[in-house]
């Protein structure tokens, strides 16, 4: 399972009070910018860079289907036949969740069971270096840069 617990609260903070706007609408826009990278760069599987053939019937996009935000306690299960290439659903549910995450324990989960070779493991071409390291490593770069630019 890959967890994520996002808490930039010193810079959130800092950069709340230079732009001047609420602390709950910068972790909602932080938030929502950093959950939209996470799932856009999850890759959707392409059979033709595989060493083995796909299952019949395959069709990619579950791994970017089953990221799931949520507030207080991450989701726990995972649905193979979430097919999302897009992940609009996903993101539309990090951007629901996002709005009320100010003050709690903000999750982004996708315990599909082969996620951490994704991550970890330069499983997808798409993705050598993951997806959840690289977009945290340049949000906080961006975040960082915001306040020092204020």
């Amino acid at each position: 399972m890959s967890t994520i617990s996002i808490n930039f609260a010193s810079d959130l903070k800092k950069w709340a009070k230079k732009t001047e706007q609420g602390l709950d609408h910068v972790v909602k826009t932080a938030l929502i910018e950093l959950s939209t990278e996470i799932i856009k760069r999850t890759p959707v599987g392409d059979p033709t860079f595989w060493k083995t053939r796909p299952p019949v019937g395959y069709i990619g996009g579950a791994a970017r289907g089953n990221w799931f935000a949520s507030t207080d306690q991450p989701v726990m299960t995972y649905n193979k036949a979430k097919i999302d290439k897009t992940g609009r659903d996903a993101i539309a549910l990090a951007t629901k969740e996002s709005a009320k995450a100010a003050g709690k324990v903000y999750y982004l989960t996708n315990n599909l069971p082969y996620i951490r070779r994704i991550e970890y493991e330069a499983w997808a071409y798409a993705a050598p270096a993951g997806m959840v390291r690289v977009s945290v490593a340049d949000f906080q770069d961006a975040l960082t840069n915001a306040v020092k630019s204020l």
